[in-house]
């Protein structure tokens, strides 16, 4: 199958799950992760998807599509003007520009609050792959972003320190309680509960975790 027709097919079939997350404090939610799958069409591992996309030189504008498909079906579920997640691979993006004023038209079509679009960053392991993104979303400077802490990806906590992100992810509630105890660190320190685990609010809290989601 020609690459143009797999990735036309691929943004018809990919399906969207508007996770919600809680704060922590009352229990409300505070806004959405979007979980992203592409099974019906074929790649249930969604990062052959964008790796792909990577090879062919596509991934700005497939990128763009699919955050376009995704504040329509925003809009018709009632969550426009919620907080919405996207996990972006900033390593991956080469034309930040592009991928920003992209942005910046699909927030005005769709008639969204700047402040509501929090941009995970995946990657964000140096200066190489975050500066000309952080540079271009600055023009969106309403725009916030979240750092997302993966086991590929450590947290590096020089950039946290100068960079001071709106939100970090932890992968565990070890590295929550790390950032929380530094007194430099005012981000709200998010976490995923993975299917097994079972916390209340009050042990989510004490260890250093202000909002959460279940995926």
């Amino acid at each position: 199958m020609a690459a143009n027709n797999l990735f036309k097919i691929l943004l018809e079939k990919a399906k969207f799950r508007f996770v919600p997350v809680y704060d922590l404090k009352d229990n409300s939610v505070y806004g959405y992760k979007i979980a992203k799958d592409f099974d019906e069409g074929g790649y249930p591992n969604k990062e052959e998807v964008y790796d792909l996309a990577y090879d062919e030189g596509i991934l700005e504008f497939f990128l763009v599509k699919l955050q376009e498909r995704v504040y329509h079906a925003a809009e018709e579920l009632g969550y426009k003007d919620c907080r919405l997640f996207h996990t972006l691979r900033v390593n991956y993006i080469g034309d930040a520009h592009y991928f920003s004023s992209a942005t910046e038209r699909l927030i005005s079509k769709f008639n969204l609050k700047k402040e509501n679009i929090i941009f995970e960053l995946k990657g964000a392991c140096d200066w190489r792959n975050l500066d000309k993104f952080l540079e271009a979303v600055d023009e969106n400077d309403d725009c916030l972003i979240m750092f997302k802490e993966t086991a590929e990806f450590p947290l590096n906590p020089n950039m946290i320190h100068f960079l001071e992100p709106a939100f970090i992810e932890a992968m565990s509630l070890e590295s929550a309680k790390k950032l929380k105890a530094d007194k430099d660190v005012d981000s709200k320190i998010i976490y995923k509960i993975s299917q097994g685990e079972n916390y209340t609010n009050k042990e989510l809290l004490k260890a250093g975790v202000d909002l959460a989601y279940t995926l």
